[in-house]
């Protein structure tokens, strides 16, 4: 069912996932090039151009980045899936303005697990302010939880 976007998306990713890029690049700008309708594909299809182009040799870093900042930027369900990848590769590849930025979107998320993540990455290149505050944020969403005690524990490490 090449035709249908999911369908034609999950293929793609297999092929990326066997070490058949190219067949996966042409696959994914096609369905990028008719448009989907749908968002989450649309940062799916984004996403998965970003591994192909760091799976190359050299890697393909500033475009895998550009690409992850598009989909971090559109918001959306897997938009907190989409800054915590786009952290780590402007970490990588030293963009410390991007990985900022991947973090100032993330906490516009909503997305708690997400943002627990990125409070736990900030930590290791230093970015302490950044790391307080979405552990702070995230902290604000699991009162009277287990989680709320770890999250206190978290921030007591916190310069």
């Amino acid at each position: 069912m090449p035709g249908h976007a999911e369908i034609a998306l999950l293929h793609a990713e297999a092929l990326g996932e066997n070490e058949r890029s190219e067949e996966a690049r042409k696959i994914i700008e096609g369905m990028l090039a008719a448009g989907i309708p749908d968002a989450t594909l649309t940062q799916r299809a984004s996403r998965q151009l970003a591994r192909i182009a760091l799976a190359e040799r050299p890697p393909r870093s500033e475009e895998a980045l550009t690409l992850l900042k598009g989909a971090a930027r559109g918001g959306g369900v897997l938009a907190g899936e989409m800054c915590v990848e786009m952290f780590h590769v402007a970490v990588a590849v030293g963009r410390r303005a991007d990985a900022e930025e991947s973090l100032e979107l993330l906490s516009q998320t909503g997305d708690v697990g997400a943002i627990i993540s990125g409070a736990i990455l900030a930590r290791s290149p230093a970015m302490w302010a950044y790391a307080r505050t979405l552990a702070e944020m995230a902290r604000g969403h699991v009162v009277g939880t287990s989680a709320e005690s770890q999250l206190d524990g978290f921030l007591a490490t916190l310069p």
